[in-house]
């Protein structure tokens, strides 16, 4: 979606100074920052504690980095001692929704997580099960530390679960 836009944008600026008009009615450098800026509310560190009905609560952390136009994330359940990462980025409406690949332990890989902002600092967390799409679990995710614009994401901890 970010690359149609992007090369719609190019096309439409070529031969154009920045900032003049697309043609549109929006000046092409303001679409560009529209673009950049899709994924900024999400961007950074976040952690908390969700419940998932009959096991329990436990807490989770997702570190979030957009580098070069393309959103990469982390996830770790310390509590559950696994982690791996968060792929195939989209946003619907005002969720942003990611697949789960667990890379360590004997969590459930595949799963569905959904982030809705609740303002600037909170984000509720939601995973679906990716055999049968119901909701398992949820919670809310504080923002721990913003981001480091076009830095590769660092490990979330020091075990073996968690990676570059």
């Amino acid at each position: 979606m970010k690359t149609g836009l992007l090369s719609l944008v190019l096309a439409l600026g070529v031969g154009m100074l920045p900032g003049t008009s697309s043609g549109l009615g929006t000046p092409a450098r303001q679409i560009v920052e529209q673009v950049e800026s899709d994924y900024a509310r999400y961007l950074g560190s976040w952690s908390g504690t969700v419940d998932q009905p009959g096991y329990g609560k436990y807490p989770v952390t997702i570190l979030l980095r957009e580098i070069e136009g393309q959103l990469s994330g982390k996830v770790n359940y310390p509590g559950l001692t696994c982690g791996g990462s968060l792929s195939n980025a989209r946003i619907e409406g005002d969720a942003l929704i990611f697949v789960e690949s667990i890379s360590g332990g004997n969590c459930i890989s595949g799963g569905v997580v959904t982030l809705v902002p609740k303002d600037n600092k909170i984000l509720h967390w939601k995973w679906f099960d990716p055999a049968t799409g119901r909701l398992i679990a949820t919670g809310e995710l504080t923002l721990d530390a913003e981001p480091v614009k076009n830095q590769p994401p660092k490990a979330l901890c020091g075990t073996a679960v968690c990676t570059d």
